[in-house]
């Protein structure tokens, strides 16, 4: 009894400093760090999330809550406006400000252009992660054409940033795993931008 006793309290302190450890892992390699509660993070479930993760864009577009809408207008890289007037901003994602009556960021005009590029007028699917608005009453969505994830197609290839807020975290840790590789390639923003 006294070796099944020792052996849970070893356990438990082995998940302990496995979920410091990921925390601290995970402060040093994104932007906007969320912290998940120690006694929430199992091998297993790591492990389950990673795989979700790293699953291709065609299994995201399967997501439950989704809706079929058309592009009215591109206002910016990551932010749309669609049929019912209403906006919708990219989940997971920031591209450089175009600046409304300052100097645009740098690469926020090619920001735009590709977005406008795959979505302007073509009908879209978004899909939904926790919350349904930001502070601005956008809605927050991830934005898919065809099969393609834009909010991931625009990291990937340098147009964006990897920037998760939660709730909203679903594809955090994928993400930034594309904005490591966009930027270890000198992709888009990370080759034209001093300021990266």
């Amino acid at each position: 009894m006294k070796r099944i006793l020792a052996l849970i309290g070893a356990v438990g302190f082995i998940g302990s400093v496995a979920a410091v450890f990921l925390l601290l892992l995970d402060f040093t390699i994104r932007r906007t760090v969320y912290l998940v509660p120690a006694q929430s993070i199992t091998v297993s479930s790591f492990i389950n999330k990673l795989k979700s993760e790293t699953d291709s864009s065609k299994k995201y577009a399967n997501d439950s809550e989704t809706e079929s809408v058309r592009v009215i207008r591109v206002i910016d890289g990551d932010t749309i406006e669609i049929e019912g007037n209403r906006l919708v901003r990219y989940i997971g994602i920031n591209t450089p400000e175009l600046g409304q009556g300052s100097d645009p960021e740098c690469y926020a005009q090619s920001a735009f252009e590709a977005n406008r590029a795959l979505v302007a007028g073509k009908t879209v699917r978004l899909v939904k992660d926790v919350s349904e608005t930001d502070k601005y009453f956008r809605l927050l969505r991830y934005v898919y054409i065809n099969e393609q994830m834009v909010n991931e197609f625009l990291v990937r290839n340098g147009f964006a940033h990897a920037a998760t807020f939660p709730p909203d975290v679903k594809y955090g840790s994928r993400f930034v795993l594309l904005e490591r590789a966009a930027r270890k390639n000198n992709l888009g923003l990370w080759t034209a931008c001093d300021d990266k």
